[in-house]
């Protein structure tokens, strides 16, 4: 974790009204604070996730409209009001739409969370700050196959300060 300091001085002043001369000052001084950087990453784009996950050409398609919806939490709603939307711009049908949607939870790209509600795999996609990713992140379930975690590790400096003192 990388460390970055904030250095602010601020010195109030309260002063005598009758004689203007100073009585009172105060200081404040430096702040430090901890952030997680975000990791390293490539650009990949769309056109090359849909060809390494053999994703057809309407999921891809899809995907491209899917992620204008795409909320902060990595979210995509879709009621049956959205996906007529859908369907008219990409010039499609509803079953085909559909079928889009299920290769695309096939290939682990998405994920279903409830009736309309998909998830955009964490791992892939992002949007927002990274600290909200990663918390995004620690509760995705890839398939039987693949990657399960569930556990939200969160590192802090008091959990660190107390290691050794308690139990």
């Amino acid at each position: 974790m990388k460390s970055i300091t904030y250095s602010e001085t601020n010195i109030e002043t309260e002063r005598d009204l009758e004689t203007g001369k100073a009585t009172k000052q105060r200081e404040r001084k430096t702040y430090k604070v901890k952030i997680e950087q975000e990791p390293d990453f490539v650009k990949l784009y769309l056109k090359d996730i849909c060809k390494l996950n053999n994703i057809p050409k309407t999921s891809s398609k899809l995907l491209n409209v899917l992620l204008r919806y795409t909320s902060y939490e990595n979210k995509v709603l879709l009621p049956s009001g959205i996906k007529k939307e859908i369907v008219k711009e990409l010039e499609t049908t509803m079953g085909t739409l559909d079928n889009a949607l299920s290769k695309l939870i096939k290939s682990e790209i998405i994920a279903r969370e409830s009736k309309g509600v998909y998830k955009l795999n964490p791992y892939i996609f992002g949007r927002g700050k990274w600290q909200d990713i990663k918390e995004i992140r620690a509760t995705w379930s890839y398939g039987e196959e693949g990657r399960a975690l569930t556990i939200v590790e969160i590192e802090n400096e008091i959990d660190k300060d107390l290691e050794g003192v308690v139990g």
